[in-house]
């Protein structure tokens, strides 16, 4: 999860982020105006109406960051970080975005809150979360409601998890949508609705947020909120897979159990559930089968030889398509 937080914070702008370069905002940006300094270098690092250009981008965020305008500040922050040109361009871009984040920017408070997430220090990072969501920041709402559904620096509370995603969902927030649904959809703190669970992994799994991908492509599976198509859900839990998501990986190779929508084929359900690995229990559910009769050696034999191929090559569905061929 907190590499995810971390993909995610890093692809972060501003509030300006609609900016566009036009001769009035250089202007004022070239005059010293502080706030269109950082529009933009948001435009460059965007390529909005402009080529895209992170450099050039990084030159106005220093330009914006040297008034101490907050924005400016914690963008130049990021640039620093991500570029990581010298030894201590780290050091000092996370400087700079603490600094955002004590002058009250929720965008770099999001951030710390993440950093200090990713190192498991729960309760530091929901303090910096708790200063974000007062001001409406939609992805920390959303985390604290991952915190308070998993227990994670606070008393866990499906009530308050549920409060949360949807204070986020309200400002259009993919990971929210996507845990709310998923509380829906199990009746966690909720009676079970599985239409509106459908409604919003429909919204997240738009935005192409994996979970949803994969949650949605279970109820298209099973006919829950939705009519059954074992199409529809195979389509979906491709693109799940895509982006390597475990739930996508394990629902994928269970409908080559069943040969739902696929072909049926054991080897690769042995090798999606390995690839997926501890996060979906795969030793217990590998155990399970073979206890069963469900699969046999000779079938995990040559799963376990898919699954090898599927880690050196690193791309999963490229290996079931050419493993589907020969079935």
């Amino acid at each position: 999860m907190y590499l995810k937080l971390f993909s995610i914070l890093l692809l972060v702008t501003s509030n300006f982020a609609n900016a566009e370069i036009d001769k009035q905002l250089l202007d004022r940006a070239l005059n010293g105006d502080a706030q269109s300094q950082n529009m933009v270098g948001e435009a460059y690092l965007k390529g909005q109406n402009v080529t895209k250009d992170r450099e050039e981008a990084g030159k106005w965020f220093e330009k914006s960051a040297q008034q101490d305008f907050p924005a400016g500040t914690y963008n130049f922050g990021l640039y620093l970080a991500i570029t990581n040109k010298e030894p201590d361009s780290y050091q000092k871009g996370m400087a700079l975005i603490k600094h955002a984040a004590d002058q009250g920017f929720a965008e770099a408070q999001n951030h710390i809150a993440n950093t200090y997430g990713m190192k498991g220090e729960f309760e530091e990072s929901t303090k910096w979360l708790k200063k974000a969501a007062e001001q409406g920041n939609a992805s920390a709402l959303a985390t604290l409601g991952i915190y308070n559904e998993e227990g994670l620096g606070v008393r866990k509370s499906n009530q308050k998890a549920i409060e949360y995603f949807k204070k986020s969902v309200e400002l259009g927030d993919a990971t929210a949508q996507a845990r709310l649904a998923g509380m829906y959809a199990e009746g966690k703190g909720v009676k079970v609705d599985y239409n509106l669970a459908a409604d919003l992994y429909k919204k997240a799994a738009d935005q192409n947020n994996p979970d949803a991908q994969a949650g949605l492509g279970l109820l298209y599976r099973l006919g829950n909120g939705v009519e059954q198509n074992s199409n529809e859900a195979v389509k979906l839990f491709r693109l799940s897979v895509a982006q390597k998501n475990d739930s996508g990986i394990l629902h994928l190779g269970n409908v080559y159990a069943k040969g739902d929508g696929v072909k049926q084929s054991m080897p690769l359900w042995y090798a999606l559930v390995s690839r997926c690995g501890q996060n979906c229990n795969a030793d217990q559910r590998i155990k399970i089968f073979i206890a069963a009769n469900f699969i046999t050696a000779e079938e995990m034999k040559a799963g376990e030889k898919i699954y090898r191929e599927m880690l050196s090559k690193d791309d999963i569905l490229s290996v079931v398509d050419e493993y589907e061929k020969t079935i």
